[in-house]
């Protein structure tokens, strides 16, 4: 049997409908002579039209310009296909949402521990200790709330507790994970800089205590990989952490050098300089490592993962 022409289909989709040529004419505001030069295959519908035409038929645009209907296989994978690209923005709507109020949370929770250390600066005892109590207050419910907030994420993906990890969503697993982590590095390093420049705390315990929260941090990331990572994962981990020990065991030496450096600087009766030179080289040994562990990220992105 001839497989049917365009022309034809169109003609049987209006009769199934139950339309003349002049009712169709109408709905598709065109001439009836128009609507009988493409059934009778003279002309051809233009390809702006063909939605409209899909739709008063009750047709696919694929099946007009096939000139045929699907059959059920092929009816069941466009299905398919349609489901699974509506599932996919489904998730990175998902994911988009996740990451804005994580910003949200790791800013909120950063600017109340930066309100920590400015109200020491007031001379008032009860501004300081509001001071203090809100930011502190803060910054925790906050850290708290981004916790449960990826934990329900992660529930929403069918990751509800570590049994449902499987092989298929193990790296997505570590993906959302490493994020959380270092958002929570950012809540913890930022404000000890910033008790560091503005409290003229000590500058070597300042950073001491932000690699030993540092630290702490990785050891539990690297708990969570050697559970779900490759090989490869679990051993760039472990680099990480060798190179936070590192990074103490350098502070812990800059400190006696820039001690020497500042005695030096005061017997020279430019004791101004003392605390910029101090600020400035325990900076600059922070900002090397969250360099070093940024370009070592052992992940890949969320996204990619999804």
């Amino acid at each position: 049997m001839a497989k049917q022409t365009i022309g034809e289909f169109l003609a049987v989709l209006r009769k199934a409908r139950g339309m003349t040529q002049e009712e169709a004419a109408e709905k598709l505001q065109v001439s009836s002579k128009t609507v009988s030069s493409w059934e009778n295959d003279r002309t051809y519908p233009d390809i702006l039209l063909l939605p409209a035409i899909a739709e008063l038929y009750g047709v696919s645009v694929d099946e007009l310009v096939r000139g045929e209907r699907n059959t059920h296989d092929e009816c069941a994978e466009q299905t398919k296909e349609i489901n699974e690209t509506a599932l996919n923005k489904m998730r990175r709507n998902k994911l988009v949402r996740y990451e804005q109020k994580r910003s949200v949370l790791t800013v909120t929770a950063i600017i109340g521990l930066i309100l920590s250390p400015i109200g020491i600066a007031f001379q008032v005892d009860w501004v300081a200790i509001l001071f203090i109590i809100i930011g502190l207050f803060t910054s925790l419910l906050c850290t708290l709330l981004l916790l449960h907030h990826t934990k329900s994420y992660l529930a929403s993906e069918g990751i509800a507790f570590t049994e449902d990890i499987t092989p298929e969503n193990g790296q997505f697993y570590l993906s959302v994970n490493h994020e959380m982590i270092v958002r929570i590095k950012h809540i913890l390093f930022l404000p000890f800089l910033l008790i560091f420049f503005c409290v003229r705390l000590s500058g070597t315990a300042c950073i001491l205590i932000t690699l030993v929260m540092l630290f702490g941090l990785s050891l539990w990331q690297r708990h969570i990989v050697v559970k779900h990572g490759t090989e490869k994962q679990i051993e760039c981990e472990i680099n990480n952490l060798k190179i936070i020990v590192g990074f103490a065991v350098l502070t812990i030496i800059a400190a006696g050098i820039v001690e020497f450096a500042v005695l030096t600087i005061i017997a020279a009766g430019i004791a101004g300089f003392a605390v910029p030179v101090k600020s400035i080289t325990f900076f600059v040994i922070e900002a090397i490592l969250g360099f070093i562990l940024r370009k070592r990220n052992c992940f890949a992105p969320i996204q990619e993962t999804l």
